[in-house]
């Protein structure tokens, strides 16, 4: 059951989604420096492994849609009232 009154939606802070965005530019770094790092695999491995395991949450975040607060339901179209 939807809800049909005028609610307040739930959206990730602005914050959470320039964090999440930080880790897809630490990936593109590390694969930019991925050669020069091949001399030393103790350093680039732990690295790789951490940024890697980061993307998942952070690509959550960056693609979760506003939910209702009442019922929780995503909300797919945000209609403005007047």
């Amino acid at each position: 059951m939807r809800c049909d009154a005028v609610v307040d939606v739930v959206r990730p802070p602005r914050a959470a989604k320039i964090a999440a965005g930080s880790v897809f530019g630490a990936a593109a770094a590390l694969l930019c420096v991925a050669p020069v790092w091949m001399a030393e695999p103790c350093v680039l491995t732990p690295t790789a492994i951490s940024i890697v395991i980061a993307l998942g949450p952070a690509y959550t975040v960056l693609t979760r849609k506003p939910v209702c607060r009442r019922c929780g339901l995503e909300i797919t179209k945000i209609v403005h009232a007047s």
